[in-house]
């Protein structure tokens, strides 16, 4: 887009779907074309060490970016939020202004933050809909009108504050977008740092980030549209694509996975596996969902963690995919096919009301064909299938068998892990290393 289409464009947006406007505390810098937004609640401490990882990059790079920190709550939150708040108002500052005790002056110039206030008396979210989705959304918003107005791309990022990056975190996605001009969004490479992590914890990341992983694998088996994995932290899109879908969503959490699953009925999600984001290993009460409640649900020992979807759950997956391009087929005999993958597929295919999308699918001319089929059968129908075969057919299965032969189907080397207990910590670990591998390589 040009300059002027892009200001027509952003300004429709702003009008239909924008959220309330705020106006950030800018530092400025007319170079830019690349904007992180990074969400904070109650964060002071983790964002002295997000900056501290941002100033280890090149600052060739860092010059044409800027970090535009939302630091909010709800109307209703603690005394204590809304005081660390403040504070880290008040850091992020005195922060582009003076030194500080982990800022050398020499290297305060080298980033440039914006802040956008949704704290204070009258900022604040609303109780209803306040949460990490709309935190993300205002700053996404409010950063559409930010950039150098003759920037060849203009690159939004999620990041949380609780994250570290890799010292090439920015080049490689300036790089990544700026030279491939058909890579409209992305998802970086994540690890979470188990050395990091409290002793009480390891164990639960451990788990949780092979939980994320293997369902990543699954869906990347059955060569799913869908197969990425859905980390608010590690997501990169340009503006055009963001208005494309009309913007981040307002949820309180699983915004990353919605967000994403509408991008990817549009374009294919790549992975940027040159860097990596190291989200936080914590537990959290924060959300009702992902890391944070894992950690905590795991460490409350309520139920048993480690139970992953039973890797035949994939196979019925890969099948059914296979069968839904094939758009010279009846209804009937795609329902007989389905009925011989799985006859649990058939009764759901048939709750979800999949003759009606068919009848109206097979009168598609044939290039339209392959994006209905994957409008249709998108990545929240893949969860919901996936769950449906956990309550009817498949039940969820032990985590160190199922990763292992799901693992297997790719390298056989991989069953080697294959246990009917669950193992020591180190032995989780190295699982947990041979996964990661095995994703990069294949993504």
């Amino acid at each position: 887009m040009n300059t002027i289409l892009d200001f027509e464009a952003v300004k429709k947006y702003r009008k239909r779907f924008g959220t309330r406007e705020y106006l950030p505390r800018r530092f400025s810098n007319g170079a830019t074309d690349t904007i992180i937004i990074i969400p904070a609640l109650a964060e002071l401490i983790n964002i002295e060490r997000l900056i501290q990882s941002l100033l280890q990059n090149d600052f060739n790079h860092l010059q044409h970016c800027l970090f535009l920190f939302v630091v909010n709550n709800i109307v209703s939150a603690d005394e204590a939020c809304k005081n660390e708040n403040k504070r880290t108002i008040d850091f992020l500052n005195s922060f582009a202004k003076d030194s500080s005790k982990n800022v050398l002056i020499e290297d305060r110039c080298k980033l440039h933050i914006g802040i956008i206030d949704a704290s204070t008396a009258g900022n604040e979210m609303p109780d209803d809909i306040g949460g990490v989705g709309l935190a993300r959304k205002i700053g996404m918003d409010t950063a559409l009108n930010l950039f150098a107005p003759f920037a060849k791309r203009r690159i939004l990022v999620s990041l949380d504050a609780d994250c570290t990056v890799a010292s090439n975190y920015i080049s490689a996605i300036r790089t990544e977008m700026l030279k491939n001009p058909n890579i409209h969004c992305g998802v970086i490479r994540y690890e979470h740092k188990i050395d990091d992590a409290d002793e009480e914890n390891i164990n639960a990341i451990v788990c949780y980030e092979l939980f994320l992983r293997y369902y990543t694998m699954g869906l990347i088996y059955a060569r799913s549209d869908y197969a990425f994995h859905s980390i608010g932290s590690t997501i990169v899109c340009d503006i055009e694509t963001y208005i494309k879908v009309e913007g981040m969503n307002k949820r309180k959490a699983g915004e990353d996975f919605y967000f994403l699953e509408k991008i990817a009925k549009q374009h294919t999600v790549h992975t940027i596996n040159s860097t990596k984001v190291f989200p936080s290993s914590r537990g959290s009460h924060r959300v009702p969902f992902g890391t944070g409640q894992r950690v905590n649900r795991f460490n409350a020992k309520g139920q048993d963690e480690y139970l992953v979807y039973h890797p035949e759950s994939f196979i019925c997956l890969k099948k059914w995919l296979r069968i839904i391009q094939n758009q010279q087929q009846t209804y009937m005999q795609i329902e007989k096919e389905a009925h011989n993958i799985s006859p649990e597929l058939k009764v759901f295919l048939a709750a979800q009301k999949f003759n009606v999308f068919w009848n109206k699918a097979v009168e598609l001319p044939e290039k339209q064909f392959p994006k209905a089929a994957r409008v249709w059968f998108d990545g929240f129908r893949t969860l919901k299938l996936l769950h449906y075969f956990r309550d009817t057919a498949y039940p969820l299965q032990p985590m160190f068998i199922a990763v292992p032969v799901l693992a297997g189907k790719f390298d056989e080397s991989l069953l080697r892990f294959k246990s009917t207990r669950v193992p020591s910590r180190a032995a989780q670990i190295e699982l947990l290393y041979a996964i990661r591998k095995l994703c990069d390589d294949l993504l």
